[in-house]
């Protein structure tokens, strides 16, 4: 009797990435540092030869990045899911945001970089409940010998985070990702990876904007409390550019509303505030959130396009 040839189990089709925790001080224990890199978190699936790139959210976005995806599918890999952040680099290197929508907006993604930092499959076979030391190690394996110009690791530091980070925030980094010793990738945010960062920033829905004599004057910003009420934050209107102004202007006008989407809609004492559906995220780079939740001495970084307004909230720190 022949013998059955047993079929490779299938990879799943998508499932969410692991998140990390902001906190303000270096936790306990043993971890492993790397740079926080300024860009769109990406998750490769490589089944049967074809590339596919899926934004954090499941959007598929590989249209977006073809030289990314031209790339890791001459690499022939085998079937895998990684795990990785695209950025694009300014003349010193350094991850730059704003020219990476920038590039985006104008379809002129060719020399963008995906930073890649974990192996959940490899061969169909799920790493996702091995040690961090493990998928680690699979993964210097796999690009030891295939970094390319556009597809490379992201190293990790195994080095006193103090110093680490004083010299990511000196050059003008976002600060630090870090990774527990001996970790799993559950796909959740349960304090096993950390971000401590050089500046407060984080996503906002903008519900309105005020307006100038020459057009766009500041963007009124908003986030979902814990009962899912949509609570006004403040204006902010330094950070804008001639490269930014007329692309939000622009944005902000095709979704005009009459009211506001507030659930608080009189702590906007403003006059002649423009309403917007609350559909659009940016991220915003500020000094402090008061006790009121107001943001103070905001200024404006970038549209996030890869982000549902859904779920943004303020993100607190913990204390691990």
């Amino acid at each position: 009797m022949a013998t059955a040839i047993k079929a490779k189990p299938e990879m799943p089709a998508k499932f969410p990435p692991q998140l990390a925790s902001l906190v303000t001080r270096p936790p306990h224990g043993k971890w492993f540092w790397e740079v926080k890199y300024d860009g769109y978190r990406l998750m490769v699936k490589v089944s049967n030869g074809k590339v596919t790139l899926y934004t954090k959210n499941g959007a598929d976005w590989t249209g977006k990045f073809r030289q990314v995806a031209a790339e890791i599918e001459l690499l022939e890999l085998q079937d895998l899911w990684l795990d990785g952040e695209l950025v694009k680099q300014d003349a010193e290197g350094r991850p730059d945001f704003g020219a990476l929508q920038e590039a985006i907006g104008q379809r002129k993604t060719g020399d963008l970089v995906l930073f890649v930092f974990d192996l959940m499959y490899y061969g169909r076979a799920d790493l996702r409940a091995r040690k961090l030391e493990y998928r680690r190690g699979k993964l210097k394996d796999l690009l030891q010998d295939n970094e390319t110009e556009h597809v490379r690791l992201s190293e990790d530091f195994d080095q006193p985070v103090e110093s680490l980070l004083a010299s990511a925030c000196a050059m003008n980094l976002e600060g630090l990702i870090g990774k527990r010793a001996g970790s799993l990738y559950s796909s959740t945010r349960n304090g096993d990876w950390v971000k401590l960062k050089c500046h407060n920033r984080q996503e906002f829905v903008i519900v309105g904007y005020t307006q100038t004599a020459t057009g766009l004057g500041s963007v009124l910003v908003a986030s979902y409390d814990e009962s899912g009420a949509l609570k006004y934050a403040g204006k902010v209107g330094s950070g804008f550019n001639a490269r930014n102004l007329q692309s939000v202007g622009k944005a902000l006008k095709a979704i005009v509303v009459e009211t506001s989407a507030l659930s608080d809609p009189g702590a906007v004492t403003l006059k002649h505030p423009v309403w917007v559906q609350p559909s659009l995220v940016c991220e915003i780079r500020f000094a402090e959130i008061t006790r009121k939740g107001r943001i103070r001495h905001g200024v404006f970084v970038a549209i996030r396009t890869d982000i549902s307004a859904a779920e943004v909230t303020i993100e607190a720190p913990v204390d691990l």
